[in-house]
């Protein structure tokens, strides 16, 4: 970082911007493999590490600077899904005996800085996915960072976050069918109910104008059907998900009347 503070304040050769470079690329890399494999401690400063120079080598940061736009680093897919995770299982446990309020504080600084690449457009908007799904469960924890990164999330791209929203829905009617089985009938199960719940939830973030979501909406519905008629790998049941629609079926009273028909042709 000081040899990135030298760059910003002198004219500085191409040979000391491509070691800073270097530098950045073997610290991201190592902080990954840490992320990957060692303790929760550990992987809590790779995690920091790792999110704050996304943010100081962002495309939002250097790209007005000719000197060091060459340094702008993007995360790779996988290190998003690696991050992604990492939020997934450090951040939403359960809560054990021994957890205080400084452990919930360390947590709760650990989804602002994810939910800061998220609204800066560092990583992708459909990582937040791991918070969307967790919104009501986990509301008295993180509540208003998940409702803060879902609000700046549609005023980036309200489609995005329409898709987003319905892949975490998605993700919800997954896990369900995967642990209860593809034969069971799940529309009156206690999930299911919390999926539905969830899903009243997001439907709030879309307003009651149905002309300014219109976009939105449909891209949402279009996924939710193609999401429900995934066909089986198993032969007694062409479509596992079909009831996922129930869940859509939250979102479909903010669809105008010429969308509900288009999506019935859909």
């Amino acid at each position: 970082m000081w040899s990135f503070k030298n760059l910003k304040d002198k004219n500085t050769d191409q040979d000391e911007i491509n070691r800073v470079k270097k530098h950045v690329t073997d610290l991201v890399q190592l902080c990954t493999v840490l992320l990957i494999d060692s303790t929760s401690s550990i992987k809590h400063q790779a995690f920091i590490t790792i999110s704050d120079l996304l943010v100081v080598f962002s495309r939002h940061e250097l790209s007005s600077d000719l000197t060091c736009s060459s340094l702008i680093y993007a995360p790779s897919s996988a290190l998003e899904l690696l991050m992604s995770d990492f939020i997934e299982d450090e951040v939403f446990v359960g809560k054990d005996d021994d957890d205080n309020d400084e452990v919930l504080h360390k947590r709760q600084n650990l989804l602002s800085l994810f939910s800061k690449l998220i609204i800066s457009s560092i990583i992708d908007m459909r990582m937040a996915t791991c918070m969307f799904k967790h919104y009501i469960q986990y509301y008295n924890d993180y509540g208003a960072v998940i409702k803060r990164t879902l609000a700046k999330s549609r005023d980036i791209d309200k489609i995005s976050c329409a898709k987003t929203l319905g892949l975490a829905l998605s993700q919800l009617f997954f896990q369900m069918k995967s642990e209860m089985g593809y034969i069971e009938k799940s529309k009156s199960t206690e999930k299911m109910n919390d999926i539905k719940k969830l899903a009243r939830r997001f439907s709030l973030a879309f307003g009651q104008e149905k002309v300014k979501s219109r976009e939105a909406l449909t891209a949402l519905h279009k996924d939710g059907i193609m999401f429900s008629l995934t066909t089986s790998p198993e032969e007694h049941q062409a479509y596992p998900y079909i009831d996922y629609l129930d869940i859509l079926g939250e979102f479909s009273n903010k669809l105008t009347r010429l969308d509900k028909k288009t999506m019935y042709v859909y």
